[in-house]
C-alpha cells in the first residue's frame, strides 16, 4: 500500500491564512491511518526561486536528523537555481515517519544558515511518496 500526496503551498488557506511559499499546512480531507512501520520521500518539486542555494525542505511527519547544529524533520537537501526550478528526483530520499495518523501536515523550506528561503508569488508545488518500509 502507499500515498500519493500531490501539495500546493495555496492548499489550506481557508485553514491557514499564513501559509505561505517557504511554509505551509495543509489539511486533508480525511485522516491516513497507517499501520507498521511507513516512509516518506519527495518525488518532485517546483518554485520560482528569488535567489539561488541550497534549499532544505523539511516536513513535520519525518523522523528529525542533525543539521547545522539543530535536529530539524529534513526531508530532502539540494541546490536550487534562480528563476523557475522543477525538480523531478529519480531517486527520492526515503525518511522514516514518526507518526502513525495525521490529516495535517506542515512543510517548511531553510536555508543553510536556518533562515527561509524566498520565493516568488508563484505557489509551490510538490509530490510527496508515503509507502510501507522495506
Amino acid at each position: 500500500m502507499e500515498y500519493y500526496l500531490f501539495l500546493s503551498s495555496n492548499d489550506s488557506l481557508n485553514y491557514h491564512k499564513s501559509n505561505h511559499w517557504a511554509d505551509f499546512t495543509v489539511e486533508l480531507n480525511q485522516d491516513i491511518l497507517l499501520e507498521g512501520e511507513w516512509e516518506i520521500g519527495l518525488l518532485d518539486f517546483t518554485c520560482d526561486v528569488t535567489n539561488s542555494g541550497h534549499v532544505t525542505v523539511c516536513c513535520d511527519l519525518c523522523c528529525p536528523s542533525w543539521m547545522n547544529g539543530h535536529y530539524y524533520p529534513v526531508l530532502r537537501s539540494f541546490y536550487a537555481t534562480e528563476g523557475r526550478f522543477n525538480s523531478k528526483f529519480s531517486f527520492p530520499y526515503y525518511i522514516g515517519l514518526h507518526s502513525s495518523s495525521f490529516k495535517r501536515l506542515r512543510l517548511y523550506m531553510l536555508r543553510d544558515d536556518g533562515s527561509s528561503v524566498s520565493f516568488t508569488n508563484e505557489p509551490l508545488r510538490c509530490t510527496l511518496h508515503l509507502r510501507r518500509r522495506r
